[in-house]
């Protein structure tokens, strides 16, 4: 043996003698030691790793701790910001030798432990032809486009999938809810409610769904069996107009119901999943190829070759996500439904004349046909919402266009509006905001330094505001009013029953109001306007007929003008309504409230326990608000929107196209 290795062991067997042999330390981590790393001695802290050097042992502070090795003092990564915790969304806490991330407000944390992931970022996405609705991170629905049927008021509650009606019959929504039961909204569609499920499909006018035990069951349909499963056991339903068909356990394919056009003579062979359009399906196979069966009009049945991973169809529009997260559609494109966006995704669902995407990022992107403003995405991060929509006279020939949009202040000061794509009013002006007011065709918002900005229609004035810093702004139908900064109010715009002519005084907030000569009304568009001054006293003025000026005695902190009525929210928390009292619009409920706002036909409020009610006229489901927790809300003619408590805007009611 050569000396210099004799040597070496007797240096180690001196130092291995000086030990106590105790191994390495509790907690430890064996993958941050020295390649010449001894168990732990004496001479080195119990935090510390213990290697033989040249002549003694040399003591070396584990990771998290810091000091000269023979005494180490834990290091608070949280205090000196060098710790990887999303301090945004939540909080970074000091543990021995480590530290440990918190996500705050709801927000869940990731798996790689630092990072804290947007609860409303959406993991689903589900179309009818007319509306659009996203399954969250958090569980929860929100919705946008079409909510003539209350088919886009998604219930509270949290769910693992969402499901929307095919077609002409897209007034319904199902949600299936994490405890397995269902949650369906919009027109009536009866469903088994004793049973649970684990994956659910809706078609034209019925509905399918997988339950626990593995076998399916049906309801509604339009007698053509589709509605009358097989028995067996199976992994996922899918269904179309007036037919349906599912993945057997056994990875085949079986179809039922009404066969025009080969529609239930499905490919053999075995599959992963499927996807019903109108009168075709397709299958994506194990290997991941697609195999297409049915009606080939318009394309539907040419699937694309190469490897997927995930299909989906509605209407005669099939798109498919690829290996390596790109989309392919396919079918009728006359709206450019079938010509999806470049980028990576998670999951796509088309709508017939549109289509929407999640991208790898939990976003969504939508592209097509826009009616109703079913391709532009709700999304949380608001602080602030406006609502507008009324019949406007857009050409000389009096034609008369129903308009319907929202308007809402993101976090960061810039303003997101959607609706109806030929309005002016969803064109915002590029300036970061405070405050929105919208009306039957313009909006103004308060920027941030104080000055307004407005957009839209300008025939009365009513989008030409005077210079000066105001506190608040409120838009009427042709006339706008806001609080300046010394607190009085000016106004703006069309004053033909003087509702422009504001009164001295010092006021804390105005409300303006006005029905144009169409009849047509939205929140804050009358031709009247009240105002709360600064000792919570009322005042109104101008068009007065229905007694809408005429205010009660009392104090209030805010007051909302109608089209004929107005109401007002007294100190007390209490609502005092007073006008026209058609479809009981005026006749407020009991309780207890922190904002009211009123349209033409109906009233709406939040109350002191975040929850919304609505009262008066409810064609369109105007009146019937979702469930859960609010901030504020904005009425409009046909439709209102609020913000929820997570940020997030919702909206319902509809729109007579």
């Amino acid at each position: 043996m050569r000396p210099k290795i004799i040597a070496t062991l007797a240096a180690a067997l001196l130092a291995l003698a000086a030990c106590h042999g105790r191994g390495l330390s509790e907690g430890a981590d064996a993958g941050d030691q020295p390649d010449t790393a001894l168990p732990s001695c004496p001479e080195c802290d119990p935090h510390a790793w213990c290697a033989l050097g040249p002549e003694a042992v040399i003591c070396t502070c584990r990771d998290g701790w810091t000091g000269d090795g023979q005494t180490c003092q834990d290091i608070d990564e949280c205090a000196q910001g060098t710790d990887l915790c999303d301090r945004q969304h939540g909080a970074c806490s000091n543990t021995e030798g480590g530290y440990a991330c918190s996500c705050l407000g709801g927000w869940p944390l990731s798996s790689d432990g630092v990072t804290c992931l947007e609860p409303s970022a959406a993991v689903q996405v589900a179309l009818g032809d007319s509306y659009t609705c996203v399954l969250k991170r958090d569980g929860s629905i929100a919705c946008w486009g079409l909510n003539d049927h209350g088919q886009a008021a998604p219930p509270a509650g949290t769910f693992q999938q969402v499901v929307t009606g095919m077609g002409y019959e897209d007034t319904y929504t199902c949600g299936l809810r994490t405890d397995g039961t269902i949650a369906c909204w919009g027109d009536d569609l009866a469903f088994p409610t004793t049973a649970t499920f684990k994956q659910l499909a809706l078609g034209s006018g019925h509905a399918c769904g997988v339950k626990t035990d593995s076998t399916i069951v049906c309801w509604g349909g339009h007698g053509y069996g589709e509605a009358d499963p097989p028995a067996g056991t199976f992994r996922q339903v899918a269904t179309g107009c007036d037919y349906s068909c599912a993945v057997k356990t056994d990875d085949t394919i079986v179809c039922w119901g009404r066969d025009d056009y080969g529609n239930t003579k499905a490919a053999s062979g075995k599959f992963q999943q499927l996807a019903a359009g109108c009168h075709y399906g397709c299958g994506l196979r194990i290997d991941g190829r697609i195999a297409c069966w049915g009606q080939n009009d318009v394309g539907q049945t040419n699937s694309p070759s190469g490897a997927f991973q995930q299909l989906a169809a509605a209407g005669d529009v099939t798109c498919a996500l690829r290996a390596d997260g790109t989309l392919a559609c396919w079918g009728w494109d006359r709206t450019g439904a079938a010509e999806p966006p470049a980028g990576t995704f998670r999951q796509a669902a088309p709508g017939g004349t549109y289509a929407c995407g999640v991208t790898t990022d939990n976003g969504v992107v939508c592209w097509g046909d826009d009616e109703y403003g079913k391709t532009v995405p709700a999304a949380s991060g608001f602080r602030q919402v406006a609502a507008g929509g009324t019949l406007y006279n857009m050409t000389a020939d009096s034609y008369l266009w129903n308009t319907v949009f929202a308007c809402a202040v993101k976090t960061d000061g810039t303003v997101a509006c959607w609706g109806n794509p030929h309005d002016p009013a969803t064109t915002p002006a590029t300036a970061t905001f405070q405050q929105l007011a919208a009306s039957g065709a313009h909006v103004c918002g308060l920027r941030t330094d104080g000055t307004v900005a407005c957009w839209g229609n300008n025939q009365h004035g009513e989008s030409t505001p005077p210079p000066g810093v105001f506190q608040q702004i409120s838009a009427g139908n042709r006339h706008t009013c806001g609080v300046q900064s010394d607190s009085t109010v000016v106004c703006w715009g069309d004053n033909h029953f003087g509702q422009s002519a504001a009164p001295p005084g010092a006021f804390k907030q105005v409300s303006a109001g006005g029905t144009d000569d169409t009849g047509a009304k939205i929140d804050g568009s009358n031709g009247h306007t009240c105002g709360v001054r600064t000792d919570g006293t009322l005042v109104c003025w101008g068009y007065g007929q229905f007694g809408q000026t005429a205010v009660p005695a009392g104090t209030f902190s805010q007051v909302a003008t109608g089209g004929d009525h107005t109401c007002g929210l007294r100190s007390d928390g209490t609502v005092a309504c007073w006008g026209d009292n058609q479809f009981n619009k005026s006749t407020s409920p009991a309780g207890t409230f922190k904002q009211v706002a009123a349209g033409d036909t109906y009233t709406c409020g939040v109350r002191t326990d975040d929850t919304l009610a609505c009262w008066g006229k409810n064609d369109h489901q105007q009146s019937t608000p979702p469930a859960g927790a609010f901030r504020e809300l904005a009425l409009a003619d046909f439709h209102a929107c609020a913000l929820r408590s997570d940020n997030s805007v919702v909206c319902w009611g509809g729109l007579v196209r």
